[in-house]
């Protein structure tokens, strides 16, 4: 309930504010390494998906990274470290799994000790798809952030010829294990949804979120995904395994892990356009930015979201063969819904 609310609420201080025009406006960026600040266009953190297009965005170092509008790298939180934290590391799971997609990058399978939280969240979500001759499957993404894991959970059910996915960075594996595995299930009763509804026609383009969900809803949606998770290896036989048992790492340190990465994340302040009853509940909302990384994609015909380094180098970084050519990219749109 918790998680859901705050979703509302980062989608709330994302969107245009009706009859105003921001076009024009300037918000602060804060570097959360060192406290630099720079003024950056407001209008392409802003993301409406009601909106028939995305808002348009101006692209270039202006923007501080955000060549795209999406909700994405926004969170809320108790506070604005709480939040930025968050939103960093959702950053990292965007990434990572944009690029292991793009990429087709054979995964290795998360092996995870029984005693483990994360074990028995996974065996209760996984038992009822076995029984309909399905599956949840959990790899590792691979990302190149000292401190983090970011893993993919992907869920098939050839009964209604339904899959989802589900992605998540944390900074324990059992978290990141759980909360993927749950975004995967919730992301198959939407495929579900549409496709006894009727839904799932796959547009010749997908240029919105709901594209993309009627993509995924659609019929070569299974097959995409298990010739995907047919490539993922089995964990390292010699290695010890399982979810590392870890205390929780402070949300001021996330900033830190990022910057041993080599990366220079910006984070910007969105609370005070929440509502002021959601401001008076203690809510704090932050959009974050970072560069380097490669964004969450929604239009698919937009090109210059992509950052080509990252697809480049992603053999190198994580150490999973790709199953494409150098240099090219899939062409079958990402299925993070």
């Amino acid at each position: 309930m918790t998680r859901a609310a705050g979703e509302a609420i980062e989608r709330s201080a994302l969107r245009p504010v009706p009859a105003v025009d921001e076009g024009e406006a300037l918000v602060t960026a804060v570097s959360p390494l060192d406290g630099g600040t720079r003024e950056i266009p407001l209008a392409p953190l802003l993301y409406d998906a009601e909106a028939l297009r995305p808002r348009s965005a101006a692209e270039g170092a202006g923007s501080g990274g955000a060549d795209e509008p999406t909700p994405s790298g926004a969170a809320a939180g108790g506070s604005v470290a709480d939040a930025a934290a968050s939103a960093l590391l959702e950053l990292v799971e965007r990434d990572a799994l944009i690029v292991a997609w793009a990429r087709r990058l054979a995964l290795v399978r998360v092996g995870l000790r029984a005693e483990s939280r994360a074990s028995g969240v996974v065996e209760l979500l996984r038992a009822p798809l076995l029984a309909r001759g399905g599956d949840l499957v959990v790899a590792d993404l691979g990302t190149d952030v000292p401190g983090v894991h970011a893993v993919v959970a992907v869920v098939t059910d050839p009964g209604t010829g339904a899959g989802a996915v589900g992605a998540r960075a944390a900074t324990d594996l059992d978290s990141a294990v759980i909360g993927a595995s749950r975004e995967a299930v919730q992301a198959l009763h939407l495929a579900r949804t549409l496709r006894t509804a009727g839904s799932g026609c796959a547009p010749a383009i997908v240029r919105t979120e709901q594209d993309r969900a009627a993509f995924w809803s659609g019929d070569e949606a299974l097959h995409h995904l298990l010739r995907w998770t047919a490539t993922f290896e089995s964990p390292d036989s010699d290695s010890p395994g399982g979810a590392e048992v870890s205390s929780p790492v402070d949300p001021e340190l996330v900033p830190e892990l990022l910057e041993r990465a080599g990366l220079h994340p910006l984070v910007v302040d969105l609370t005070e356009r929440l509502p002021v009853a959601a401001r008076e509940l203690g809510w704090h909302v932050v959009k974050a930015l970072c560069p380097e990384l490669q964004p969450l994609r929604i239009d698919e015909a937009r090109t210059s979201s992509w950052r080509h380094d990252r697809l480049i180098s992603a053999q190198e970084r994580t150490g999973f063969l790709s199953a494409s050519r150098p240099g090219e990219v899939f062409d079958v749109p990402h299925p993070l819904v």
